[in-house]
């Protein structure tokens, strides 16, 4: 009798340490143990008005973050990324003269140049 007692008492620690194992593998899968990186996209546009919204939502639905970085637009992207940043989290709105940034990356005067909009 003893006997069957330590060995039931033996499976159900062998049970309790494969459920305890199994928790740990699926915790350690889906990586919620591990801080979170945030991911971050950063958008040159000019004149995107027609695929600027629907672009921003999904790549904010996919959980990055978006610097969308305006080149004096001449419709209404600025106005649509400024209404779309107030309505959802992590979208910044930066305009500024960016050609001069592809043409000369070692500019000291293009920070002033940026102005930074949230």
């Amino acid at each position: 009798m003893g006997r069957q007692i330590w060995m039931q008492w033996l499976l159900w620690v062998f049970f309790l340490y494969g459920i305890l194992e199994f928790v740990k593998k699926f915790l350690y899968r889906y990586q919620w143990h591990r801080e979170k990186v945030p991911r971050r996209i950063t958008l040159v546009v000019k004149d995107g008005e027609g695929y600027i919204e629907g672009l921003l939502r999904i790549v904010h639905g996919h959980g990055f973050a978006v610097d969308v970085l305006d080149d004096h637009s001449q419709d209404a992207t600025k106005e649509i990324v400024q209404r779309l940043s107030d309505e959802l989290e992590n979208i910044y709105l930066i305009e500024g003269n960016f050609q001069k940034v592809a043409g000369d990356l070692s500019d000291s005067a293009l920070p002033a140049e940026m102005g930074v909009k949230k």
